[in-house]
């Protein structure tokens, strides 16, 4: 290759580069399609059927979170249904019969789930690191019997360096909110 050839090379690449680079963190916000994979949680007996009704999304920030210059990022699907399906996602592969519902109702199910979506934000302070923080509710109503649970993750991720938000940091920070939850919840569904 010619050394012109080269050098055209390098200024297309670098000014890529440039507009890439000036590019992050000054959008007002960007949005995060929230994907989930179930944790891997081993199967257990689940004798009862559940029904899970999408939890309320009861957070003070409407987004997921935040890059280090101020760019907020909102979420598709909304938090509190990606959170429903993850559980859903968990009981369902862990051998529970589970149906999902956007809204209460008589379902005929020995037992309801619900919930609440206290905290899910995730502060990206740089190119690699995320602090993330999520908390949530879960409301079980077992005949008469009311059980409410309380699930916490507090964690500081490194990736791999890139120009946008890696969503793959949120689905870990569900995975070990569930991977805590699930196999409590599954003593109930005995």
């Amino acid at each position: 290759m010619s050394s012109k050839k080269a050098n055209c090379l390098r200024l297309a690449f670098g000014i890529i580069f440039l507009f890439a680079y000036a590019g992050v963190g000054h959008a007002d916000s960007e949005t995060i399609d929230l994907t989930y994979r179930t944790a891997g949680i081993e199967p257990a007996t689940c004798s009862k059927s559940v029904a899970i009704i999408t939890f309320q999304d009861n957070r003070t920030e409407s987004g997921i979170g935040e890059s280090g210059k101020g760019k907020k990022f909102q979420s598709s699907p909304p938090v509190s249904e990606w959170i429903t399906r993850a559980l859903y996602d968990e009981l369902k592969s862990v051998g529970c019969r589970v149906e999902y519902h956007d809204t209460a109702g008589e379902f005929g199910t020995d037992v309801i789930m619900t919930g609440a979506v206290e905290q899910a934000y995730i502060k990206q302070d740089s190119w690699t690191k995320y602090n993330v923080n999520m908390r949530l509710q879960i409301f079980i109503t077992v005949g008469n019997k009311k059980i409410t649970k309380t699930y916490r993750s507090t964690m500081t991720k490194r990736t791999a360096p890139a120009f946008s938000f890696n969503s793959n940091v949120a689905t870990e920070s569900l995975q070990d909110v569930m991977r805590e939850a699930v196999p409590a919840l599954q003593s109930i569904l005995e």
